[in-house]
């Protein structure tokens, strides 16, 4: 099996602390991204981490950075963040890992969202991960450690049942639009009611499809934002669908407790 990525090439942050790429074919259906973070020789800037529903299967490996020996690995799985808060990562570490779509993590791990929110887990029990570990052991390369990361969900998603194709769909609908299409038009779409599509999401996924949306659309303005020095606030709040750019502002700051002129600044390490 090989990693299938929609690009050829990983985009990386401004800092170039923190890599992405998506995947392609089956796995698509499970996995939204493979991300890598730091590295053997790598000092990496405090940063502060933002509200997001998703999960993340990941191994962490611990480096020296003097010699970069390998000093520890672990196979974790971090959970959904309901509220934002500092990350100081400590010098050496690395992240290989994938980033579940919400309505897949219960099924593909026997995880419940609820259940991990806001903490992260010692994956070490999850089955058919054993080879992604020892790959990890061995330092191979952040390739094909992804490789092998992929391969173990490939096992347990051929075997896992999948959620409604309503909540998938109404997911995948926001998810599409950056969070911006409206939930009733959603519900016209899949051709069900209003309440019977939120009630059906909140049970699946534990948050209301508005939340959800909410959280979308902060990754996609930030995201944004990140590729510009000097953004354009008000052209992103019209861009992002808000009433304006005190709308967007009061929704950064709600969301993350940051002004969004500091944040930004912070993802850039600007001064």
């Amino acid at each position: 099996m090989t990693l299938q990525a929609r690009n050829t090439s990983f985009k990386t942050d401004p800092l170039e602390e923190y890599k992405w790429t998506g995947v392609n074919g089956f796995l698509s259906e499970f996995v939204d991204e493979i991300w890598i973070y730091g590295g053997p020789d790598m000092t990496l800037t405090s940063q502060i981490l933002i509200p997001q529903w998703k999960a993340c299967l990941a191994i962490v490996r611990k480096w020296n950075p003097s010699d970069q020996t390998l000093k520890d690995v672990q196979l974790m799985v971090f959970g959904p963040i309901t509220k934002a808060r500092p990350h100081t990562p400590e010098p050496g570490t690395e992240i290989i890992a994938a980033r579940l779509w919400p309505e897949t993590v219960a099924n593909l791990l026997d995880l419940p969202l609820s259940d991990i929110s806001d903490q992260d887990i010692d994956g070490q029990h999850l089955p058919g991960f054993d080879a992604v570990i020892r790959a990890a052991e061995m330092g191979k390369s952040q390739d094909c450690v992804a490789r092998a990361l992929l391969e173990g969900i490939a096992l347990n998603a051929s075997t896992c049942r999948s959620v409604s194709d309503t909540t998938h769909a109404a997911a995948s609908f926001i998810r599409a639009s950056h969070g911006m299409m409206d939930i009733g038009r959603i519900a016209d779409k899949l051709d069900i009611s209003d309440r019977a599509l939120r009630r059906n999401f909140k049970s699946e996924l534990t948050l209301s499809p508005k939340k959800y949306a909410r959280l979308i659309r902060l990754k996609s303005v930030l995201f944004c934002a990140d590729e510009m020095q000097h953004p354009d606030w008000s052209g992103l709040a019209h861009e992002f669908g808000y009433f304006d750019q005190s709308h967007l502002t009061e929704d950064v700051r709600k969301l993350t407790g940051q002004r969004f002129s500091s944040l930004h600044q912070m993802r850039r390490a600007s001064p």
